[in-house]
C-alpha cells in the first residue's frame, strides 16, 4: 500500500490469566476492525517487544486479521517504535495499580525525565487505547473486556486533544488516499522514491490551487464589470456572476486543495533534509527540529515524519564517513531553486506594481482629459454623454483591476516569499563554499555540522512558509478570505 503506516505498538503486563487469552485476541481484533474502516486508505503496522505472553497473544490476534507485524530480534529496536508509534494499545486487567499504567503513559509521552540530560520539551503525545480484562475471568463471559481510549492533554487544561488527534489520524489517511492516486497504486519501497512521489503530489495540488485562485479573480472580476461599468445590465445575470463566484470560492475551500498541497510541500521539504542528514551519517530525525511549536493541526506532519525516520532509517548510518556527494548536490540543488524562485517571484510582484502603478495615473489623467474636453465642447448632446459614460466605466474598471491585483499580490505573498527565497539563496550559496573547503581539508566533523546546521535552517524556512500560508487562505479579498 502506498504511502506511510499507522504504527501500531502493543504493550502488555507481566502476567495474564488463560482465560483472558481469548477475550485479548477479540479486542485486539476489534481495535484493528475499527482503525481498518475509518482509515482505509492506511496500512497498519503493529509492533510489540513481545516480552510478555499478553503481546504474544495479541501478535495472534493480528497476524490473524492479515496486519503487518514489524519484525525486529531487539527489545531496544521495539522499544523505539513504541516511543513513535502513533496509537499505543495496553493491555491490562482491572486490578492494575493506575500508577503503574500512568507511569507507561509517561514514558511514552517523553515525560520521564530520569535522564539529567534530557531537554525540556513539551511531550509530543498520541492517543492510546487502554484494554481492562475482569479480575475474576470465572464471573464474566468470553467477551468481558472493556477498551477505553484517552486522548492525553498535551499541557494543563487542554479541551482539543482528541480532535486534534482525530483530525490528525484522518489527515494522515488523506494524504495515503492521495499518494495512492498520484502512483497509481504503486508501492513506496524507498524514502526516495515516497520523496519524489510526494513532491510531485504536491507540485500539482500547487497548480491547482493557483489555477483556481486565478479562476475566482476572473469571476470575480467578471462580476465587478457588470455591476460597475455595465450597471444597465440584466440583473439576473448580475446575480448569477455574484453566485458562480461564491460557488467557485465554496468549492475551492471544501475541496481544500491549497491546505493540502501545503502539508505535502511541508513533508516533501522534510523527507529531502531527512535524506541529506542520512547521506552525511548523521542519526538524527527531522520531526525533533520540525514545527515544534505546532501541537494541533500539523502535528500529524511531525508523527508521519518520525514513523518514517523508524522505518526507513538506514543500517549503516553509524558506519563511515559522510558521502560529500550526496550533500553537495543537496546544496547545489536547493541553490538552484531559491535563485530561480527568488528571481521569478520577483518579477511577478515587479509586473504587478507597475500594472497597479501605472494604472492609477493613466485614469486620472484621461479623466481630467475628458473633463476638460468636455468643458470646451460645444457639440452634440449625444456624444457628450457618450463620452462621459466611457470616461466612468474606464476609470470604475481600472480602480477594480488595481483593487484586486493589490489584492491577488497579498493573497500570494509574492513580496515576502521573494525575500525569503533570496535569504535562502544566500545561506546555501554560503553553504556551497563552505562544504567545498571542509572537503578539500578532510574535515569530517566540519561536514557533519554543516548538514546539521543547514538542515535545521531549511525546515526552520520551510516551517514559516507554512504558517505564513496558513494564513492567507483562497479568497478573493485577502483580509477577508476567511469570510468570503
Amino acid at each position: 500500500m502506498p504511502g506511510l503506516p499507522l504504527l501500531l505498538a502493543i504493550v502488555g503486563q507481566r502476567q495474564i490469566v488463560a482465560a483472558d487469552e481469548s477475550r485479548i485476541g477479540d479486542a485486539v481484533r476489534s481495535i484493528v476492525d475499527e482503525l481498518r474502516g475509518s482509515y482505509p486508505h492506511t496500512e497498519i503496522v503493529v509492533v510489540s517487544p513481545l516480552l510478555q505472553r499478553s503481546e504474544q497473544v495479541a501478535l495472534e490476534a493480528v497476524r490473524a486479521a492479515q496486519v503487518r507485524v514489524f519484525e525486529t530480534g531487539e527489545p531496544a529496536m521495539a522499544q523505539a517504535a513504541i516511543a513513535v508509534s502513533q496509537l499505543l494499545l495496553l493491555l491490562w486487567d482491572g486490578d492494575l495499580d493506575q500508577t503503574e499504567i500512568n507511569d507507561v503513559v509517561r514514558g511514552r509521552e517523553g515525560r520521564s525525565r530520569n535522564a539529567s540530560h534530557r531537554p525540556l520539551e513539551p511531550p509530543d503525545v498520541a492517543p492510546y487505547f487502554r484494554l481492562v480484562t475482569p479480575c475474576s475471568p470465572s464471573a464474566a463471559g468470553p467477551n468481558a473486556y472493556e477498551v477505553v481510549r484517552h486522548f492525553p492533554e498535551r499541557y494543563p487544561g487542554d479541551s482539543q486533544s482528541e480532535d486534534d488527534f482525530n483530525k490528525a489520524l484522518r489527515s494522515m489517511d488523506r494524504y495515503n488516499r492521495d499518494l495512492a492516486a498520484e502512483a497509481g497504486g504503486a508501492a513506496q519501497t524507498t524514502p526516495e522514491e515516497l520523496q519524489v512521489r510526494t513532491d510531485a503530489l504536491a507540485q500539482r495540488l500547487q497548480k491547482s490551487t493557483h489555477r483556481g485562485q486565478g479562476a475566482l479573480y476572473a469571476i470575480a472580476l467578471f462580476a465587478a464589470i457588470l455591476q460597475v461599468v455595465v450597471p444597465a445590465s440584466p440583473w439576473w445575470l448580475k446575480v448569477a456572476a455574484i453566485v458562480t463566484t461564491l460557488a467557485v470560492y465554496n468549492g475551492l475551500r471544501r475541496a481544500g486543495i491549497q491546505s493540502r498541497y501545503q502539508d505535502y510541500r511541508a513533508i516533501a521539504e522534510a523527507l529531502r533534509v531527512q535524506l541529506a542528514w542520512w547521506e552525511a551519517r548523521i542519526d538524527l530525525s527531522v520531526d525533533g527540529a520540525y514545527l515544534r511549536t505546532q501541537q494541533s493541526e500539523l502535528q500529524w506532519i511531525r508523527m508521519l515524519l518520525r514513523v518514517a525516520a523508524f522505518l526507513h532509517r538506514p543500517d549503516s548510518i553509524r558506519s563511515g564517513a559522510p558521502d560529500p556527494d550526496p550533500l553537495r548536490h543537496w546544496i547545489d540543488e536547493q541553490r538552484s531553486y531559491f535563485q530561480a524562485a527568488s528571481n521569478r517571484t520577483a518579477r511577478i510582484q515587479a509586473l504587478l506594481q507597475s500594472t497597479v502603478g501605472t494604472l492609477v495615473p493613466v485614469y486620472v489623467v484621461l479623466s481630467l482629459a475628458v473633463g476638460i474636453f468636455l468643458a470646451l465642447w460645444h457639440g452634440s448632446p449625444d456624444f457628450e454623454s457618450h463620452l462621459r459614460w466611457a470616461s466612468g466605466a474606464f476609470a470604475a474598471l481600472g480602480a477594480v483591476i488595481a483593487a484586486l491585483l493589490t489584492s491577488y499580490s497579498r493573497t500570494r505573498a509574492f513580496s515576502e516569499d521573494a525575500k525569503r527565497y533570496r535569504r535562502m539563496y544566500l545561506l546555501f550559496d554560503e553553504a556551497q563554499r563552505e562544504l567545498h573547503a571542509a572537503i578539500d581539508a578532510k574535515e569530517e566533523v566540519a561536514v557533519r555540522e554543516l548538514a546539521v546546521a543547514l538542515g535545521r535552517e531549511a525546515l526552520a524556512e520551510q516551517a514559516e512558509w507554512l504558517l505564513t500560508q496558513r494564513e492567507r487562505p483562497v479568497g478573493i479579498v485577502q483580509t477577508a478570505a476567511g469570510q468570503l
